[in-house]
């Protein structure tokens, strides 16, 4: 998931990219009352992972997408791939993001 300011507006996208493919957006919300705090969150079940987002401060969530549970498992590992970054996409910014904590949580299916 990734937030992108365009033209003065904010965008929750989520992004796709494998490997020797351009990447591919499979959702993207219009973000009109973020502020510059933002609460992002993947949950699995049933085969499929669910992109929710809040920007209350996690007292509540806003659904960004569905996928299948296959879609981000790295070819050559056992397992799904999970962190945080920020980029300019190879230009020099003045832009930042400050990550102030990451939390993962195992859950029983």
């Amino acid at each position: 998931m990734v937030v992108r300011r365009e033209n003065g507006r904010y965008h929750l996208r989520l992004v796709f990219a494998a490997p020797d493919k351009a990447p591919a957006l499979l959702a993207q919300e219009t973000l009109p009352h973020y502020s510059g705090e933002i609460i992002l969150q993947v949950a699995a079940g049933n085969g499929r992972y669910h992109y929710t987002y809040s920007l209350d401060k996690g007292v509540s969530f806003q659904p960004l997408a569905e996928t299948a549970a296959n879609l981000i498992l790295s070819r050559g590992y056992t397992g799904a791939y999970l962190g945080v970054l920020a980029t300019g996409n190879g230009r020099a910014t003045q832009a930042y993001a400050d990550f102030a904590w990451v939390r993962y949580v195992m859950r029983d299916a």
